[in-house]
This record gives C-alpha cells, sequence and structure tokens, in this order.
C-alpha cells in the first residue's frame, strides 16, 4: 500500500517526482510511465476520464430543453449507450495493454454544480427510459423542477431538496450500473477500480453514493480542493451554485440568503460566504476537514485525499493524510 502518490501534470516531471519521495505516480495510459515507474519500484495507476465525449448528440439534457456537454466541455450523458460502450473498450485496452494492478476512474459521475444549468440534467431520450424503468415519472420530474423556478415567489428549500434528492438517486442508480459493468471488465483481467470522486457533501447529487459504489471501488480518492477554479474545487462548486439559483430565482433571494440555502441544502458550514470571497480567497480549511471526516465516516480506510498542496500549509497537508495518506496533485509552491 502506498503512502504518498502523485498526479502528474506537466509541472511535473518525474524527476521531480523522485525528488519528492512519491512511491505512487497516477497519470493517463502510457507505457513509456508503466515502465519508468517498475524501474524506480514506483506504484503506476492510470486515469481514465470515463465518459469522454466530443460529440454533442451525446450530450446531456437540462430541465429547459438545452443539450450540452458538461465538465470540461467533453463529457457525454452516462446513460447513453455509445458513451458507454467506449467506456467499457476504455477500459478493457487499459487492461489488456498495460501491467498495471488498478484503473481510477475520473469523471464517473454526471454534471456538477459548476456545469450551471446543467447541473439540472439529465432528460435526454436515454435518461427518460431509464427513469420509467426505475419508477420515476419523468414529465412529472421536469415539470416541477421547471415549475420550481418558474414561479420563484413559491420556492421552498424542503421541496427542492426532495426533488434534486429524487434526481440525485436516480444519477447514482445508473452511475452504480455503469460502474458495476466496469467493475466486471476489470476483474476479467484480474484488475480492479480506483475512483476519483467529488466530496460527499456534494457527490450524491453528481451520481457518487460512496455506500452503493464501495463494492466495486478499492479506492475513494477524494478530491479536497479549496482555492482552484475547475471542476471539483469546492469553492469553485459552491459559487457557481449560488449563482445559478441566484438567476433562476430571479433575485428573489439576497447573496446570504442563498448560502443560507445552501448551507441547509448541502449540510456544509458555508452560510457565512459570498461569491467574490469564494473565488478570490477559498474556501476554509475547517471545511476540508468536515468533508474528509464526513467520508472518512463511510469509507474508513479506502479513503486518500486528494489535495492541491499549494492550497495549504504544512500543518494542514499533516491534518489532511488519512492513516497516514494522500495525494498531491500538482506541487508545492
Amino acid at each position: 500500500m502506498y503512502r504518498f502518490g502523485l498526479y502528474l501534470t506537466k509541472e511535473v516531471s518525474l524527476k521531480r517526482a523522485l525528488q519528492l519521495g512519491v512511491d505512487a505516480i497516477f497519470d493517463r495510459p502510457s507505457r513509456r510511465i508503466a515502465e519508468w515507474a517498475k524501474e524506480h519500484s514506483i506504484l503506476y495507476v492510470p486515469h481514465v476520464w470515463i465518459f469522454e465525449n466530443n460529440d454533442l448528440g451525446n450530450g446531456v439534457v437540462n430541465i429547459f430543453g438545452k443539450r450540452g456537454l458538461y465538465a470540461f466541455g467533453n463529457t457525454g450523458c452516462p446513460s447513453n449507450p455509445r458513451v458507454l460502450d467506449n467506456a467499457l473498450k476504455r477500459i478493457e485496452n487499459v487492461f489488456s495493454d498495460l501491467e498495471v494492478p488498478a484503473v481510477i476512474l475520473d469523471g464517473v459521475r454526471f454534471p456538477s454544480p459548476r456545469d450551471m444549468e446543467f447541473f439540472f440534467s439529465c432528460f435526454c431520450g436515454y435518461c427518460v427510459e431509464k427513469m420509467k424503468e426505475k419508477g420515476i415519472n419523468p414529465e412529472d420530474l421536469l415539470e416541477k423542477l421547471k415549475a420550481l423556478f418558474g414561479r420563484p415567489e413559491r420556492f421552498n428549500i424542503n421541496y427542492f431538496k426532495e426533488l434534486l434528492s429524487k434526481l440525485g438517486q436516480f444519477r447514482c442508480w445508473i452511475i452504480e450500473e455503469n460502474v458495476a459493468l466496469l467493475y466486471d471488465t476489470a476483474k476479467a483481467y484480474g484488475g480492479s477500480l480506483w475512483a476519483a470522486v467529488f466530496p460527499p457533501s456534494i457527490s450524491f447529487y453528481v451520481g457518487q453514493d460512496y455506500s452503493s459504489l464501495k463494492s466495486y471501488i478499492g479506492e475513494f480518492q477524494v478530491m479536497l480542493y479549496s482555492k482552484c477554479k475547475g471542476p471539483a474545487c469546492l469553492n469553485s462548486e459552491i459559487s457557481s451554485l449560488a449563482r445559478t439559483l441566484y438567476k433562476l430565482l430571479r433575485g428573489l433571494f439576497s447573496e446570504s440568503g442563498i448560502f443560507n440555502l445552501l448551507e441547509d441544502f448541502l449540510g456544509m458550514p458555508i452560510s457565512r460566504y459570498t461569491c467574490e470571497e469564494l473565488d478570490t480567497r477559498g474556501i476554509d480549511f475547517a471545511v476540508l476537514i468536515h468533508e474528509l471526516e464526513k467520508a472518512q465516516r463511510v469509507l474508513g480506510e479506502k479513503v486518500v485525499p486528494i489535495i492541491m498542496p499549494w492550497e495549504l500549509s504544512k500543518e494542514e497537508i499533516e491534518r489532511m493524510k488519512n492513516k497516514g495518506r494522500i495525494i498531491y496533485f500538482g506541487i508545492p509552491r
């Protein structure tokens, strides 16, 4: 079992990885890196952006009928069979081409709050049919979500939570079904699956139910980022959701009112923030600890935190370790 992992980026060379003293590295599938890691007795596990897709026709459909790709503009709907078939082939290709013990599933989810109005999805033809199979009335859910924002003066946080919980549960069912198929593919090659996942207060709503996925996932790399601007960065995800709600509710609630709603919705201590503060200063370390401890209660030693070390002090990095284990995304500045 490794203790100190590192995601390779454009700024991190293999030589620098050795200097840092890591005993595990993560990067896209590469024979060159696999051979280097073997030569230096370092664990190498490739990661795959699992629902990668650049065809808009395979995208998600939000409650307003707009179709789009999400995350980095490169991700299709997990319910779409073309997207899933491609995911299965890519996992098979990694295990057949490389001698690796596992593959990390990255992007194994539906749109997140940072995808703005696409967070309220998906109602493509495939998802509609899947909802019916699961006993959900897609037309009823769609109309209720649209009505929720159509008459903002009647907005009710408990009703909002009820509808988003139903949508989140559907997403979790789809992701679990897909992961089960990916797991079978990995198992056929004697390999296992790991996953890079969202912090627990958001994970359910993007389709990542820790409790159901832990039967298939050997390691949960929980992304705990506090000051960056991309997907999975807590500060960016929360400020994006606040802005989306403010827009959809047509300014009916003040910014502080929106953050009070979000604290209730997500169960995170975030009511005192503003969007500008989250964008410029980031989110407090205490919130990261809150999320880490929440993940540990469900997953225990299967949790390995991923951090951006430049965001934290040395003392904070030590506190983020789970049983002495941690992963850097990038290097300290």
